[in-house]
């Protein structure tokens, strides 16, 4: 007997919810550009500081050698 993850299944339905929502997986990805094409607040587009220092603390660890751009 296989073992059921409530988190898993919960997350399995809002997927399928979702995909049905928009109308299938395509529709439901051109929303998802059309969301981040009117919000682009929200994106990402730059590296953080804090981001850049954990590199160089483990390329340290590693004894490589870290080059920034």
């Amino acid at each position: 007997m296989a073992f059921e993850d409530p988190i898993v299944a919960e997350v399995r339905d809002v997927r399928e919810r979702l995909l049905a929502d928009a109308g299938g997986f395509d529709e439901y990805v051109r929303k998802l550009k059309t969301l981040e094409s009117v919000d682009t607040a929200r994106l990402v587009t730059q590296v953080h500081r804090h981001d850049e220092l954990l590199k160089v603390i483990l390329c340290a660890e590693d004894r490589t050698e870290y080059k920034t751009k």
